[in-house]
């Protein structure tokens, strides 16, 4: 019962898929042309999710895009046309109003992540089809019709990277450019923001941050994390042991609500200084020129404000009634990259595939082997994040400390690692938080790239941020 459950789950996602995605159709479309005697009745495990399956190939041969919602109308004609079973209309209807609904509500779907679950699960069919078959020929004394039919599994590579027909495939060179240079998280246009992170967090990218203790660095991964969501992006967000639960709570609800639940003075009623204004350093200087404007509050900030500014945030924002952003929490060095994944594979079986992974953060991880010499320890540690990021298809994004010397060093640079330089032969790129005194002081900081792959870049060349902390965000005004 539980495999069937998980198995209609996971068709359901699949369908959704071919009825809303054109180039998910088309690198699917193999497993409907393959001729080995166990996929006649098709992938699916049954008739109705099959039949759902086959109205989607079939727009997409004949039109060359997914049908979306004139899937109901081969519905309709397939109803209209013959007399059909009650039963297969009634669960074919059930299966179409789901997705007609998961449609309505605008959910993406992390489609290269999809195409490997819809790959390994049409093995899995095809692996039962094959041991029922074969074993009724072993009793009926057929063995070699049994052993045609184990050589006849083979597997049908539907994702980018397992391909090889590099310049003879449409559909692969179409994949390649599919959602280019689409970063997960869109900045105002024009600020500085949107010019510093261009298209750096993307999809299959790992992205670090690297900062001396106490700068920033969650602020700015809750702030990551809290603007992926407000564009009905699914982040995971683990907190690994800088923080609890209430602490990393307090923050966001302090976000969400645009007040503070802590005074800056320890007393209340309190003024928090909000930024209006950020220009450039003047030449010479390193700190930029903000302005503020004060804002009053006379209490802090209480559980009946936050729920009314969650509702207000769910309704009016991101206009759902879905999860968009999961928080799981646990203790220092309680947890390693094999737990986040199980993690992350439980609430992928719920459905749930995250566009972000957020890590808080990678120093404070678990061991992945405890006989491992400390950095080398560090080292598998950081290939398996990158390994994460490949295998789920999302942006995952971590912090790490700096060394020392960054204390003393104004904009800090590739050589301010901690522990094992080999951190950076695993991320796409890495950026840096640097806060002089005066910039403490002011409530500003300056974003550096101290390593990317893709993109040029000047670490001495710095994004300034206004930062308002005290109602949790870290990037009010930018320029760069």
């Amino acid at each position: 019962m539980l495999t069937e459950t998980l198995d209609f789950q996971i068709e359901e996602r699949i369908l959704t898929g071919l009825a809303t995605d054109s180039l998910f159709c088309a690198r699917l479309l193999p497993y409907w042309h393959t001729k080995d005697g166990l996929s006649a009745e098709g992938p699916f495990s049954n008739s109705w999710t099959n039949k759902i399956g086959s109205w989607c190939i079939k727009h997409f041969e004949k039109y060359g895009e997914a049908p979306k919602a004139g899937l109901n109308l081969y519905f309709q004609r397939w109803v209209a046309t013959k007399k059909r079973t009650p039963k297969l209309v009634e669960e074919i209807e059930k299966i179409l109003v789901r997705m007609s609904k998961n449609f309505v509500d605008g959910l993406e779907l992390n489609t290269d992540q999809l195409c490997d679950e819809a790959r390994n699960h049409f093995i899995s069919i095809k692996l039962r089809r094959m041991y029922i078959a074969g074993e009724a020929d072993l009793k009926e004394g057929k063995v070699d019709s049994a052993l045609s039919r184990a050589l006849s599994i083979y597997t049908t590579e539907i994702t980018d990277d397992a391909n090889e027909d590099v310049f003879l495939s449409e559909n692969e060179v179409y994949a390649t450019f599919e959602g280019i240079d689409e970063s997960l998280i869109q900045f105002p246009p024009g600020s500085g923001l949107a010019d510093f992170f261009q298209s750096e967090i993307a999809r299959d990218c790992f992205v670090a941050i690297q900062a001396p203790e106490k700068t920033g660095k969650t602020f700015v991964l809750q702030e990551l994390g809290f603007l992926a969501m407000l564009q009905r992006k699914r982040v995971a967000f683990f907190e690994v042991g800088d923080m609890t639960r209430r602490q990393i709570k307090r923050r966001l609800m302090a976000r969400v609500s645009d007040h503070p639940w802590r005074s800056p003075t320890g007393i209340w009623p309190t003024i928090v200084k909000f930024p209006t204004s950020l220009l450039k350093s003047e030449k010479g200087k390193v700190e930029a020129r903000v302005q503020h404007t004060n804002l009053n509050f006379t209490t802090r900030l209480d559980r009946k404000t936050a729920w009314e500014s969650c509702q207000k945030l769910m309704r009016d924002k991101v206009k759902s009634n879905h999860s968009f952003f999961k928080l799981a929490v646990y203790p220092n060095v309680s947890i390693n990259v094999a737990g986040i994944r199980a993690k992350l594979k439980s609430w992928h079986l719920e459905g749930w595939c995250p566009d972000l992974i957020i890590i808080d953060y990678a120093d404070i991880l678990a061991s992945p082997n405890n006989r491992l010499d400390p950095r080398d320890a560090i080292n598998e540690t950081w290939a398996q994040l990158r390994r994460l990021s490949e295998e789920t298809h999302a942006c995952v994004i971590t912090a790490t400390q700096s060394d020392a010397a960054s204390y003393d060093t104004i904009t800090q640079s590739k050589k301010n690692f901690s522990n094992d330089k080999r951190k950076h032969s695993h991320i796409n790129s890495m950026f840096a938080l640097n806060v002089t005194p005066k910039e403490k002081e002011q409530g500003t900081m300056r974003l550096n790239w101290i390593d990317a792959r893709d993109i040029d870049f000047n670490y001495k060349r710095c994004c300034h941020v206004a930062t308002c902390l005290s109602l949790a965000n870290p990037f009010v005004l930018s320029v760069f």
